[in-house]
């Protein structure tokens, strides 16, 4: 929990297999989002490939659900 300007928020990461996303927020747990599950495919220490299934953290789902939107109405904005 972080502190600026007399506000509190907080920052969220979640370990993806090549980078890490990390999110600022004031608000959202870290409850699992139960109708948001996800699949990756990831590299076994092996070499070989698996598939994982999981549900996403509210502030990562949050993010998730929205960036296609902003990224439509600024696309549109920029190409009308």
């Amino acid at each position: 929990k972080q502190v600026v300007n007399g506000v509190k928020f907080f920052i969220h990461c979640q370990k993806e297999e090549n980078y890490v996303t990390k999110i600022m927020s004031c608000h959202g747990v870290l409850n699992r989002v139960e109708d948001h599950e996800t699949l990756r495919s990831v590299t076994c220490a092996d070499g070989s490939r698996s598939t994982i299934r999981f549900k996403y953290p509210e502030p990562i789902s949050h993010h998730n659900r929205a960036k296609h939107w902003v990224d439509d109405t600024n696309n549109r904005r920029h190409d009308p």
